[in-house]
């Protein structure tokens, strides 16, 4: 059966983003989840260049960095065309619920 916890009362899905999402529309953020090991230990003495660490430190996150780093990822991907489209999106369906509910006062 269709998932009907990400629809509003019958209508197309909430998650419309999902669907409209292309390949560049959140680079930073795919490309910082990617973590691909080639950035991480570059030849030629770059490692310290490319790391969040710093000379002589250990190659440990903690809970609060990782946390703390994925906060100001998210929060700049949600300053460009992606939290754009969510505005957008949240906008369109808070005018939904809007007229229907003066519509079905307008019905009582």
């Amino acid at each position: 059966p269709p998932d009907t916890a990400a629809r509003g009362h019958g209508d197309a899905p909430a998650a419309d983003w999902e669907a409209e999402s292309g390949p560049g529309d959140a680079p930073g953020l795919a490309s910082a989840l990617a973590g691909e090991p080639a950035e991480a230990a570059a030849p030629g003495g770059d490692e310290d260049e490319r790391s969040i660490f710093g000379p002589g430190e250990e190659g440990v996150i903690d809970m609060a960095m990782l946390r703390d780093l994925v906060a100001e990822i998210i929060r700049e991907e949600l300053q460009g065309p992606l939290g754009e489209r969510i505005t957008r999106n949240v906008r369109m369906l808070v005018r939904r619920e809007i007229n229907r509910a003066l519509e079905a006062r307008g019905l009582d």
